[in-house]
């Protein structure tokens, strides 16, 4: 099998993610700075191949959109089966981003999730 990949996304997506996979028409959060054009050059799917940078990267989900008062920050990471879909992220390796982003330019489906974690290491 595979090594599994690992994708960032809020907490209060999980049902519609469970029930229908992870669509890369989906539009996406991040945006440039300074044009605010996307990111992504095609619709893609994103996830990283080490859990430590899918961590940081919850982190700073959590943080960017922390002044969400709908409790859209609650952050959790998807554990996905790896597999030829997944490419290496073009922007990987810049500054933001960490050095195993992966993307996936087509559907990944609610069957490849092997285990849904949340990022908070603490339930206090």
């Amino acid at each position: 099998m595979a090594d599994p990949v690992y994708h960032v996304t809020f907490s209060k997506s999980l049902p519609y993610i469970q029930k229908r996979g992870l669509d890369p028409l989906s539009g996406s959060l991040w945006q440039q700075a300074g044009t605010r054009e996307r990111y992504q050059d095609q619709p893609s799917v994103f996830s990283f191949q080490d859990p430590e940078e899918a961590l940081r990267w919850a982190s700073k989900m959590k943080w960017e959109f922390s002044d969400d008062v709908s409790g859209s920050s609650d952050i959790s990471i998807v554990k996905l089966r790896g597999g030829d879909k997944w490419e290496p992220d073009p922007a990987a390796g810049g500054p933001d981003i960490g050095k195993t982003s992966m993307r996936s330019l087509g559907l990944v489906p609610s069957s490849d999730i092997l285990e849904v974690m949340s990022s908070n290491p603490c339930h206090c």
